[in-house]
């Protein structure tokens, strides 16, 4: 039986702010190019604090996809977004009959960790199925700040780590 997975969290609203989109061969190198490229957004777009888990969700997702949804002809794609108070990463493959899913991993076992990585440091998680297939998504709430626009304390996924 496979576990339930997380139900979409649509973008219709708040609306996007900052949008970044790279596609990649599906190549397992590649995923670290994906955590790369989504920890320099982060970054850019000033939120450096964010940086460590936006690239453990970035690497993950994209490893999955390269793993697990990727064919060999058609790249995935990474999409990292900024809307309201969270900051999502989206990756997609052509492969919405592999539906990613939660599953236990013995202590010597290389594989099986990634989506639990995912769900211990975002805030919300979940898949998009569409007819081109599907994306996998995380996202981390944006820490507010205060009037002299430094970052305060908040309880978000992140912080609890």
């Amino acid at each position: 039986m496979v576990p339930s997975l997380p139900l979409p969290s649509p973008l219709s609203s708040p609306p996007v702010e900052r949008e970044g989109r790279r596609e990649y061969e599906p190549l397992l190198g590649n995923a670290g190019a994906a955590r790369r490229w989504a920890t320099r957004v982060a970054i850019e777009w000033g939120q450096p604090d964010m940086a460590p888990t936006v690239a453990l969700v970035a690497g993950e997702l994209a490893a999955n996809a390269v793993l697990h949804g990727c064919s060999r002809q058609r790249p995935f794609g990474v999409r990292v977004v900024l809307h309201g108070a969270a900051l999502r990463v989206e990756v997609s493959d052509g492969r919405a009959d592999r539906l990613p899913f939660r599953r236990p991993a013995g202590p010597q076992e290389t594989f099986g960790r990634g989506l639990l990585l995912v769900e211990a440091v975002a805030d919300r998680w979940g898949v998009t199925v569409d007819a081109g297939g599907k994306t996998v998504w995380a996202e981390v709430d944006v820490p507010p700040e205060d009037p002299a626009g430094r970052a305060v304390e908040w309880t978000g996924a992140a912080a609890r780590g």
